[in-house]
């Protein structure tokens, strides 16, 4: 005996699958050998996205050969061959409903007294569960067989099953068919012959035997950073009127390496603009001037903090753009009043995202 099976995964919710399972019986020299070979091969869907729907397309090939007629339902025949095609859909709306759909048809060459004769036949079967409570359900079933050779060529059958979730996946169920018909290698997991019946149902899937594991939620990618505009304090970073590294106050140094850090941590730093402002007091020409060597001081000190030249331009405003208007000759009040036109734009644009699971 061997049997050897193989399956394909195609993409997220289709599946190609392949079997073969072959019997041979040594007569050791008292008559012919016997032996029983069936293919199949066929095409599996899963609704992966909503796993509300789940469908099995396939095609058997079963070939026998038994001189002594024990490998068959009728003891004159010695050997058939059946090609069988069948489609299975399971369809689940919601928590409490299941509903099943089978289509299948065969044909069937049987050989016995060196004679031939064939067989076909359709089967159509549909059964429609529902949860009563978390470990109880009952489902109906009907289905109908024909064929058009004999007497009886239309057939049905009807039941009604109950079951118990006994383990995680595993079912025990009890029913019992009031019409029936005998199509076992049709009706797949269906039972349709007539009369009461006990069965155990499992449910299989790729996670069953550690194949695969539940896929986590990927992560939502969220930005934490705009493009901002900061304002620093000329007087907080340099002494009054200076503009050189050795000027600059060691808290201003503390507030520009804060910056510079929370720069280098963004995802993406597009653009550093640093803006230079002073008051009125002095000489625009000055003003200016001025105004320019603060601002690419803080370039410089950017640079050497890791941030890319180029990135970051300069420009110096001098007295051109103030915030407050203070009337009066140059005083300590003034000088004191206007502290607010003695400033640093620095104009930031860039990203930053952090990676967010959400449950």
């Amino acid at each position: 005996m061997s049997a050897v099976t193989v399956a394909r995964k195609l993409n997220q919710d289709w599946t190609a699958l392949a079997r073969n399972y072959y019997l041979r019986t040594d007569r050791r020299g008292h008559g012919v050998d016997a032996y029983e070979n069936r293919f199949q091969v066929g095409v599996a869907y899963r609704d992966s996205a909503t796993n509300r729907m789940n469908a099995l397309a396939k095609y058997e090939f079963w070939t026998s050969r038994d001189d002594t007629g024990l490998g068959t339902a009728n003891s004159d025949v010695t050997g058939y061959r059946k090609h069988i095609f069948s489609i299975h859909a399971d369809y689940h709306p919601e928590r409490k409903w299941w509903m099943t759909g089978r289509l299948a048809g065969k044909w069937q060459k049987d050989t016995f007294d060196g004679r031939t004769d064939s067989y076909s036949a359709m089967l159509a079967a549909g059964r429609v569960n529902y949860d009563i409570t978390p470990k109880w359900d009952v489902s109906v079933l009907a289905a109908g067989l024909y064929s058009p050779k004999g007497s009886n060529a239309t057939q049905y059958a009807a039941g009604i099953e109950t079951g118990y979730q006994v383990a995680k996946n595993l079912w025990f169920s009890a029913g019992y068919n009031f019409r029936g018909f005998n199509a076992s290698d049709m009706a797949g997991s269906e039972y349709t012959q007539k009369g009461a019946f006990l069965r155990l149902r499992y449910k299989f899937d790729e996670e069953t035997f550690g194949f695969t594991t539940p896929e986590k939620p990927m992560p939502a990618i969220v930005p934490v950073f705009k493009p901002q505009v900061i304002n620093l304090s000329a007087d907080g970073l340099f002494a009054f009127g200076k503009s050189s590294l050795s000027d600059m106050r060691s808290e201003g140094v503390a507030d520009l390496e804060a910056l510079a850090a929370e720069l280098k941590g963004l995802t993406e730093l597009t653009s550093i603009s640093v803006i230079g402002h002073t008051d009125r007091i002095g000489s625009p020409a000055a003003n200016l001037l001025l105004s320019q060597r603060r601002a690419e001081t803080i370039k410089a000190f950017f640079v050497s903090k890791g941030i890319d030249a180029n990135l970051v331009s300069t420009r110096g405003m001098g007295l051109t753009q103030p915030v407050v208007e203070c009337k009066g000759p140059k005083s300590a009040k003034v000088i004191a009043c206007l502290q607010a036109n003695r400033r640093v734009e620095i104009m930031v644009n860039g990203s930053k995202t952090v990676q967010v699971v959400k449950p």
